[in-house]
């Protein structure tokens, strides 16, 4: 903090000025960095480079959950590989999330109770055989740190930060830094999430991701209605039947019936077979 010239103000008020970029706390920088970023398409970009200057890491996934419906990804970032991110997040969204403990604290954590979850997984101590082997070895991702709050009846946020082999685990001081910024992390992410859905402006990650689905969803579904394909792409997405109608502007019960009639024609019994249909080699059956 310093003083500003008086007369050069033109009055004899004190005013002092922080240089914020000076701060040697790295929650206070992070703080204003995501603040300025909340609501804008490229959040998830920003909190990507803001994370990386605390502490070091692989790969980066925001997603939204709630107690009756699949996890909704936000946005996936990653600093060595992100096609690779997008494919583990789609393993996680089309089945393997039910495996996560992170599912078991939120669905348990009352509204708002004041309380950051922080939950750690490295790869040896995941007890599930198919989750462990499809979203971790698979993908060389050691260990992974979940900072997770609730932000409304039956819903929550986590913010997801992986390690890779090349990287090894989080030490102890790289899990105090965590520690320190995840009141932080999981704020911002969950009025980011509220801003987007009030505007009705999904993230750029996921536009990217709703591409790659809608690209092959168009080879292996020719015969699927305009709705019907418009339907099973944000299946994939990891939308909910009332998001998908209050998106395309129709009503849950006509996502209903559109989705059963696509996967008649996929020949697909639920959003498990899409995603393997949709997402091979992700090891859903």
């Amino acid at each position: 903090m310093r003083s500003c010239n008086r007369a050069a103000l033109g009055g004899d008020m004190e005013i002092r000025t922080i240089d914020v970029r000076q701060d040697p706390s790295p929650a206070t920088l992070l703080s204003v960095q995501l603040i300025e970023q909340i609501g804008d398409a490229l959040y998830v970009e920003r909190l990507r480079e803001s994370v990386a200057e605390v502490v070091k890491y692989a790969h980066v996934g925001l997603l939204s959950f709630s107690r009756h419906s699949p996890p909704q990804l936000i946005g996936t970032e990653s600093l060595i590989a992100r096609d690779l991110v997008i494919k583990v997040s789609s393993r996680y969204i089309g089945g393997q999330y039910q495996a996560d403990p992170v599912c078991r604290i939120g669905a348990s954590a009352r509204q708002w109770d004041g309380l950051v979850y922080v939950q750690r997984q490295r790869a040896e101590e995941v007890e599930d055989a198919e989750y462990r082997a499809s979203c971790y070895e698979t993908t060389g991702i050691v260990d992974r740190v979940s900072l997770s709050r609730s932000f409304d009846d039956g819903h929550w946020i986590a913010v997801n930060l992986y390690r890779d082999a090349s990287q090894g685990c989080f030490d102890h001081w790289e899990y105090s830094r965590l520690m320190a910024i995840a009141p932080v992390l999981t704020t911002a992410a969950c009025k980011h999430l509220q801003l987007i859905r009030a505007i009705g402006s999904p993230p750029s990650s996921a536009r990217i991701e709703a591409a790659t689905v809608a690209e092959r969803l168009a080879r292996l579904g020719p015969r699927l209605s305009k709705r019907e394909f418009e339907v099973c792409c944000r299946i994939v997405q990891g939308l909910t039947a009332k998001e998908i109608a209050r998106e395309l502007g129709i009503a849950p019960t006509s996502v209903a019936e559109h989705r059963k009639n696509a996967y008649a024609k996929l020949s697909v019994r639920d959003h498990k077979q899409l995603f393997a249909l949709v997402l091979p080699g992700t090891g859903l059956q």
